[in-house]
């Protein structure tokens, strides 16, 4: 999950919920929330997980940045999973 800023003009984090197929990641969910905190990505999550839940997808892992409020509403919808959650290793190369 990944929030994208600054691409328009207004101020509105975007979302992207991706899985991983066994060639690429393709995207499942995109979500907008007026402001990035828990409550409203929690909202949007829970959505999600109900109507993926019909299908019988399986959460497993999670990939965030080093947001808290992204974190704290993954741990929230998905409670037992805080292991699952993965934050990517940033390498700045010189």
């Amino acid at each position: 999950m990944d929030a994208t800023y600054k691409t328009q003009r207004q101020a509105v984090p975007l979302f992207f919920m991706a899985v991983k197929t066994n060639m690429r990641y393709l995207p499942v969910a995109l979500f907008m929330v007026q402001q990035e905190k828990k409550e409203n990505i929690l909202e949007a999550l829970e959505i999600i997980k109900h109507e993926m839940l019909k299908y019988g997808f399986v959460f497993r892992n999670f990939m965030v940045d080093f947001s808290m409020a992204e974190i704290s509403a993954l741990e929230a919808a998905f409670p037992g999973k805080e292991g699952s959650i993965v934050l990517p290793m940033c390498i700045s190369v010189d």
